[in-house]
């Protein structure tokens, strides 16, 4: 497993912005739509988060969605490893983070 994690970063560190982002909407069609990974359980988690507030037909788009973005943010993590992750984020309020980790508290982030 280990190797094919390797591979992918590789692979994965020369991809632009927009290939991370076709790549991710062809594995979403292909897991999503095809092989219906995870399907069930999005469906299911949605419709005890929203009731009948939303249709059936919005329930998937959301579900699928949420299973793009998923994957978007794994392909975005694997295309960062070989490089400085950290010249990448822009952190606002910079401070707290470094006032709260000089105390030797860890602390969670939220990322937008």
């Amino acid at each position: 497993m280990h190797y094919i994690v390797e591979l992918l970063t590789i692979f994965l560190g020369n991809a632009s912005a927009s290939t991370l982002d076709r790549l991710a909407r062809l594995l979403t069609f292909v897991g999503f739509d095809i092989l219906r990974l995870r399907r069930g359980i999005l469906m299911k988690n949605l419709g005890i988060a929203f009731g009948d507030t939303i249709s059936l037909p919005e329930r998937v788009t959301l579900a699928r969605k949420s299973f793009y973005h998923y994957l978007l943010t794994i392909l975005e993590f694997l295309s960062s490893r070989k490089g400085n992750l950290a010249s990448q984020i822009a952190i606002v309020g910079r401070e707290h983070v470094d006032k709260v980790l000089a105390q030797g508290q860890g602390m969670y982030v939220l990322c937008l």
